[in-house]
């Protein structure tokens, strides 16, 4: 388990130990902050999350509730909690990035079609769809942002902005991956092309062994 892993349940371990209206206060504050953006370092928004959730859990012990200790403005001082944090470094921001485009390229390998003359790879779904992903996701995580604090009757309205979202992010993808023209691909010749799925497989496989190891070896100490 790493350490924002350990964090973020110290943080969900404490938060039930608090006031129904201070775990609601809390729940939308962290919300408010995890949502801030793509690329903050997760690690230090928890860090921040789990010294303000022990700052509480002191005023709690004093006779203060979340509203009395943090202001009845959290909107606020989340702003300014993100306005302190650190900028997103370039390497992080590739890191993630990378991420996506990996997984996306994954897929996109294993579904892309293949005959006896070998597998055909659509370069501009390989180009655009990890793009609009990225950006569905960044659309997502503002819809959620805004509604937190959004003391507005159409409470409906973040669920059909997100599932908006959703499904033209996976109508353009289907577009880009099954409708583009066939003039837009380059074939991986037999047997390369099987070569490659079975290179795939094994990464893949190895890769599921060493977490679910990496787990165990966790869980026993």
């Amino acid at each position: 388990m790493t350490k924002t892993n350990q964090t973020l349940d110290q943080i969900n371990i404490r938060k039930q130990q608090l006031a129904a209206n201070d775990q609601r206060y809390f729940d939308d504050l962290q919300l408010y902050l995890s949502t801030a953006g793509l690329f903050y370092d997760e690690a230090k928004l928890n860090d921040q999350l789990l010294s303000m959730l022990l700052d509480l859990q002191d005023a709690n012990a004093d006779g203060q509730s979340a509203i009395e200790f943090f202001g009845h403005d959290p909107q606020t001082m989340g702003n300014e909690i993100i306005q302190e944090f650190p900028t997103p470094k370039l390497r992080d921001q590739l890191g993630l990035l990378g991420s996506i485009i990996g997984i996306t390229w994954l897929f996109q390998l294993l579904y892309s079609r293949n005959n006896a003359a070998g597998m055909h790879l659509n370069i501009i779904a390989f180009i655009v769809v990890p793009l609009i992903e990225t950006l569905a996701i960044m659309l997502i995580l503002r819809v959620l942002h805004h509604s937190v604090y959004t003391v507005n009757a159409k409470n409906w309205l973040p669920y059909v902005q997100t599932a908006v979202i959703i499904s033209v992010t996976i109508g353009l993808m289907l577009l880009f991956t099954t409708l583009a023209p066939l003039g837009w691909t380059i074939l991986i010749p037999s047997p390369w092309n099987n070569l490659l799925l079975t290179v795939i497989a094994i990464l893949a496989t190895g890769y599921l062994v060493f977490v679910l190891s990496r787990h165990r070896h966790h869980k026993k100490l």
